[in-house]
């Protein structure tokens, strides 16, 4: 996605329905131009700086407005500002707008958890995610706020580690892109098989059969066995999927760093069939809660 910088820094000049200003904000500049955090086939982000608070950690992310009114986005903004009213494991937003044909969001900026080490590999950022305490603890953060995510009716739909975020200043975990304004592909490896098979993009607001809390579930299930695996989807030696793991017959292989416990909680959210997965996540934070309970014997 290219968007002009021109035009960005225009939009910077735009206040926006809440009456906050965007103009307080700013692009952080590099020698070859503004610096990207993230840049995908439907949106780019960029980082951001407050002149004002230099210490504060902002992001803008900005999608091509496709698939929905400026009053959806809005509706959707909102209940995502709600959500991290209600569960501090969900990114904030700060603003948000539209211009030009594009949403753009304003929010907090956390650090990723995945990177590259100095050969190229991809890395976990944080020593505590190549250990199965930490991972655990992670699980809990983030298995609460998808908790308070379904309870207010709310799906993500693409959770995976790149929308996972350290937040420096909170000190925990939080869960982002709340999204389905915006228009994107599944993805592969982490999204269900029911997903899978409807070959096309998702659109969680749309009241379509095909996507419930359970192809949620199945993507949290995933992420929780990539991260016990050392970056490794089932029956593979790195981090991308194969064509067996949606096969129905398939069962997973015990990830690198589990407990039988465990494993049978991942198997049990990765179910083929989602009516054998678990069907909440307050079923799931329960069951975590005993396993915790036992790896600490």
């Amino acid at each position: 996605m290219n968007i002009s910088h021109a035009a960005l820094e225009v939009l910077l000049q735009k206040g926006n329905i809440t009456g906050s200003l965007f103009p307080q904000y700013r692009f952080v500049q590099e020698e070859d131009g503004l610096h990207q955090l993230g840049n995908g086939g439907f949106a780019i982000v960029y980082e951001m700086m407050d002149p004002l608070d230099r210490t504060r950690r902002l992001a803008m992310k900005v999608a091509e407005a496709v698939g929905g009114t400026y009053t959806s986005f809005m509706e959707e903004v909102c209940g995502w500002q709600q959500l991290s009213r209600q569960s501090p494991y969900v990114m904030p937003i700060v603003d948000a707008t539209e211009w030009e044909g594009m949403w753009c969001i304003l929010m907090e900026r956390g650090e990723g958890i995945l990177g590259r080490s100095d050969a190229g590999d991809m890395c976990v950022r944080r020593e505590e995610l190549r250990h199965r305490t930490g991972i655990l603890q992670f699980a809990v953060q983030i298995g609460q706020a998808l908790r308070v995510s379904h309870e207010n009716g709310i799906l993500h739909g693409d959770i995976k580690p790149e929308n996972i975020y350290w937040n420096v200043e909170r000190n925990c975990y939080q869960l982002s892109d709340f999204a389905s304004w915006e228009s994107r592909g599944f993805t592969r490896g982490y999204a269900a098989p029911e997903i899978i098979a409807q070959g096309r993009c998702v659109n969680t607001a749309s009241k379509e059969p095909g996507y419930t809390m359970t192809s949620d579930i199945y993507s949290y299930g995933m992420l929780l066995y990539v991260l016990l695996n050392r970056l490794r989807f089932p029956g593979t030696e790195g981090y991308y999927s194969s064509t067996r793991q949606y096969n129905p017959e398939y069962v997973f292989p015990a990830p690198l760093n589990s407990t039988e416990m465990l494993t049978r909680s991942i198997r049990k959210m990765c179910e083929w069939n989602p009516e054998k997965r678990y069907q909440t996540m307050e079923e799931i934070l329960a069951d975590l809660d005993r396993i915790m309970r036992e790896d600490c014997l």
